[in-house]
């Protein structure tokens, strides 16, 4: 019973999260965040893609780092893609590589939001043939 009432109570923190990082409090978001016992990727992705909205992608891509430290291959499509969205505004395509070989490790190589993301990334990053050659 005790287990059952954690999980409610850290999922009402997601959506928490979630709000605060849509309506721009970044802050006060991460204050949550930082507070969680145990995140999931529900709680990691609403936090990256927080910043990401909200012109902060170096933060973002921090986060995501720390994502990848702790839950390793637990990431999914939309983490990654927000990831990949931070690293698209600073044109950062190194971090975008980085990024891409991080997908093919946990096996999101083959899903279209990624590729699309990835594509976008390396076509705004200038690497215009790489871009073509993800799309076809």
């Amino acid at each position: 019973m005790r287990s059952n009432c954690l999980m409610k109570r850290a999922k009402g923190i997601c959506v928490m999260i979630s709000g605060y990082a849509k309506a721009g409090q970044v802050k006060e978001a991460r204050s949550l965040f930082d507070g969680m016992p145990e995140k999931d990727n529900f709680s990691w992705t609403a936090m990256v893609l927080g910043y990401v909205r909200h012109d902060q992608p170096d933060e973002a891509l921090e986060l995501f780092r720390v994502m990848q430290r702790y839950e390793g291959s637990k990431c999914k499509k939309f983490t990654v893609s927000s990831a990949l969205s931070a690293s698209t505004a600073i044109q950062a395509l190194g971090i975008g590589k980085e990024i891409y070989c991080h997908v093919t490790c946990i096996g999101l190589d083959s899903d279209a939001v990624v590729w699309s993301y990835l594509c976008y990334m390396y076509a705004k990053c200038g690497n215009i043939d790489e871009a073509r050659y993800i799309f076809l």
